[in-house]
């Protein structure tokens, strides 16, 4: 097993809370991250070295600017590893394919292809966002996030039962469908995309009027064939730019 460094994960505790519970000062910070406050503030200040935090006049602590590099960085080069994957899956079955960030409870559309066989087609428009817990590229990534995410998901949702039972389809499938649930009179089928370690990040899948999907035992090998495939292509280009 890879000995891992504690100040790193430390440190990555420390973005985390305040992503997810927002700014605090040095002690609410220790207290959310269980660590000594003289260890949380050496690790703030280090990150506020990078620019990853920032500190206000009231002393509270927020994520800084320097991240955007970071998320931006990643974005594109998941976009780029997969834009040619959707090109192919585009020209093959003639629909529109699309690729989804997870971005905190919701997926955002970010990149498609669209299919030029039928004038009527559907289509996202890039930035299109919506929850994880609706349509086939947002249960992609629910399906496997945290269980601790998907029940702070499925908490507020009153079809709770209905979404976990889709959820649980969805990972012993290995995708996820949906029909006439984001737009009326359209049908998904949605593969989740794993970073190089493994971590769902993204979805691929195909949209097309629902008398128009192609057959899901012809799409879901297709989707889950070029999941496979964007994950290899970011992987040479982490490999490259390393």
């Amino acid at each position: 097993m890879v000995e891992q460094s504690k100040t790193v994960g430390h440190a990555i505790s420390v973005l985390l809370s305040l992503a997810e519970d927002g700014p605090g000062t040095v002690t609410e910070v220790a207290r959310r991250c269980r660590l000594n406050r003289t260890v949380a503030h050496r690790l703030l200040a280090t990150l506020d070295g990078r620019r990853m935090v920032r500190r206000s006049g009231d002393g509270v602590w927020r994520l800084g600017l320097g991240l955007l590099g970071l998320a931006s960085r990643v974005e594109s080069d998941v976009r780029r590893a997969a834009r040619p994957v959707l090109e192919d899956l585009a020209t093959r079955f003639g629909e529109t394919a699309v690729l989804s960030l997870a971005d905190g409870d919701e997926v955002v559309a970010v990149e498609q292809a669209l299919g030029e066989r039928h004038p009527v087609r559907v289509q996202y428009r890039p930035g299109n966002r919506h929850p994880q817990t609706r349509g086939a590229h947002g249960r992609a990534v629910l399906a496997f996030a945290e269980s601790e995410h998907v029940e702070r998901l499925l908490a507020g949702e009153p079809a709770a039962a209905d979404i976990r039972g889709l959820l649980e389809l969805t990972r012993r499938n290995g995708y996820a469908e949906s029909h006439d649930e984001l737009q009326f009179g359209a049908s998904g089928l949605a593969a989740p995309v794993r970073d190089t370690s493994g971590r769902v990040i993204a979805s691929l899948g195909m949209v097309a009027p629902v008398n128009r999907l192609p057959d899901t035992a012809v799409l879901a090998p297709a989707m889950l064939q070029a999941a496979a495939a964007v994950v290899e292509r970011l992987g040479r280009e982490l490999r490259r730019s390393a």
